[in-house]
């Protein structure tokens, strides 16, 4: 929005360059579509796509005391190798320039986030179970893009973390299940963990992956809180580009038999009776 505060004095000539903000060696974060300009502005308006994304207006008249807007449709370009990333676009008030040889007072500033379209959950179900007894995870991955994504691996290895890597074990590839056809399931490290490959996530759709597990304490049979960390990236697609969602979850193992007593009451006078349960 471009507005003329002074009630008597008009302003022609309006120019101004929206630089975009870049981050690495990919250049711009966002770039202009393409599509024409659109508000009450009037002038003329350049778009400039790629590395060096800019929009470049001029001829801009303003009445005194009037205010007119311009739209500019964008989109994200890159994120430089991360899943979201958030970046401040500014028009420095030095860029503008008028026939009355008027500017702004301050910068115009507004943040951004340039997010990849392809985000991942993952979840224990039940959160609390019994050691040796079989139970199921799934990892959701969906895609808000509006082409699909070819995925040519995602791994998941180990599916417990340091030091307990083989207390949470999958028995063969016939406990992992992919909503969406076609793929190749693998066991890797012995159960510990697996991989995934060759299907596509659809456009604005997901893939649920449902995997079969086995957990067991630790050798001192202890109820024991273990984590799954999926890091950022883990999910490789055919799309340069792409970045997938960092995901943690956790699951309890409680130890196979336990025993616990109870009295009742609390505290007993000498020759009162009290229940053991």
């Amino acid at each position: 929005t471009l507005t003329n505060p002074d009630p008597t004095i008009a302003l022609t000539g309006i120019s101004f360059t929206d630089v975009f903000p870049t981050s690495g060696a990919g250049g711009a974060v966002m770039e202009p579509t393409g599509a024409a300009a659109t508000g009450t502005c009037g002038g003329t308006v350049v778009n400039t796509q790629g590395a060096a994304a800019q929009i470049a207006v001029s001829n801009v008249s303003l009445a005194p005391g009037a205010s007119c807007t311009l739209n500019v449709a964008v989109r994200a370009r890159q994120n430089n190798g991360v899943f979201n990333r958030t970046a401040t676009n500014t028009i420095p008030a030095t860029g503008f320039t008028s026939q009355q040889g008027l500017r702004p007072l301050n910068n115009a500033t507004a943040d951004l986030q340039v997010r990849s379209p392809l985000a991942v959950t993952k979840q224990f179900t039940p959160q609390i179970v019994a050691a040796g007894q079989p139970n199921t995870f799934t990892i959701q991955l969906t895609n808000t893009g509006g082409l699909a994504l070819p995925v040519t691996g995602f791994t998941d290895n180990p599916i417990a973390a340091a030091p307990y890597q083989d207390r949470l074990n999958i028995a063969s590839t016939a406990s992992i299940n992919n909503s969406c056809a076609g793929g190749t399931a693998s066991l890797l490290s012995g159960g510990q963990g697996f991989s995934v490959s060759g299907f596509s996530i659809p456009a604005n759709g997901n893939c649920v992956i449902t995997v079969t597990y086995t957990g067991l304490t630790p050798a001192s049979d202890t109820p024991t809180t273990y984590t799954n960390s999926i890091p950022e990236g883990a999910v490789q697609t055919s799309v340069a580009g792409i970045v997938s969602q960092a995901r943690t979850a956790t699951v309890l193992i409680a130890d196979r038999v336990r025993v616990a007593k109870f009295r009742s009451p609390a505290s007993a006078s000498p020759g009162d009776p009290v229940r053991y349960d």
